[in-house]
C-alpha cells in the first residue's frame, strides 16, 4: 500500500464530500474503468464521520493517479466491484 496515495485520496474525499474520512482498508477489486484496468487493491475504503446516511466511501485513481473517483457506499453500492461499475456507468451516461 502506498501511504502517499491513501493520504491523497483521503484528502480528495474530505474536500469533495465535506466530511471527515479515515482509511479502513484496500478492497479486492480488479475491473475496468475508463478503458483501463483498476489494479487489485487500488480501490480504498474510508469510514466517514458526519454523514448520517453513508458510513463509508470508496475511492481510486486512474490516468497516472492524477484523477480520482469517489463514491458513497449507499445502495446499490455495497462492494468494490459495485462501486467501480456504478461510477463507470454514470460517466458513460454523462459522456453520451
Amino acid at each position: 500500500m502506498n501511504k502517499h496515495f491513501v493520504e491523497r485520496l483521503q484528502m480528495v474525499i474530505e474536500q469533495l464530500r465535506g466530511w471527515r474520512a479515515a482509511w479502513v482498508q484496500p478492497l479486492p477489486e480488479r475491473g475496468a474503468f475508463r478503458g483501463k484496468t483498476v489494479p487489485q487493491g487500488d480501490v480504498q475504503m474510508y469510514s466517514l464521520t458526519g454523514r448520517p446516511k453513508a458510513e463509508s466511501s470508496c475511492g481510486w485513481s486512474y490516468c497516472e493517479a492524477d484523477q480520482f473517483s469517489t463514491i458513497l457506499e449507499l445502495p446499490p453500492v455495497d462492494s468494490a466491484p459495485a462501486a467501480v461499475k456504478v461510477v463507470a456507468a454514470k460517466e458513460t451516461r454523462e459522456a453520451q
